[in-house]
């Protein structure tokens, strides 16, 4: 899936288990579109049918025009960073729903009665 999401010219490596680096020159913008193809490609892949174990991931991205002069370790480290605060954010429950028919001054209020 990396291969097809990315360019040739890229560089593709695993760090470790089930974790994967790609390095490649590029801006935020692209590394962002990038990653938003990838979430394309799994989705279509686990849309398929079959046996198959259903794919997921979590993309955490550094790049060096953002951060300045840091070294290869440095940038991978705050990517890492970066993938585990968008886990944490993944798992944090969704907000409750607003009803849009009553303001929540209005709602407040009315159970402050009850």
């Amino acid at each position: 899936m990396l291969e097809q999401t990315f360019r040739e010219t890229d560089v593709i490596g695993r760090i470790g288990g089930d974790e994967f680096a790609v390095v490649c020159q590029c801006s935020r913008v692209a590394i962002s579109i990038a990653a938003n193809r990838l979430e394309a490609a799994i989705a279509t892949r686990n849309a398929q049918p079959g046996p198959e174990i259903p794919l997921s991931f979590s993309v955490g991205f550094a790049t060096a025009d953002e951060h300045g002069h840091q070294s290869l370790p440095e940038l991978l480290s705050l990517a890492d960073q970066a993938m585990y605060e968008r886990k944490r954010q993944k798992k944090q429950p969704a907000p409750a729903p607003v009803s849009p028919l009553v303001p929540t001054e209005n709602r407040q209020n009315s159970a402050d009665r009850n």
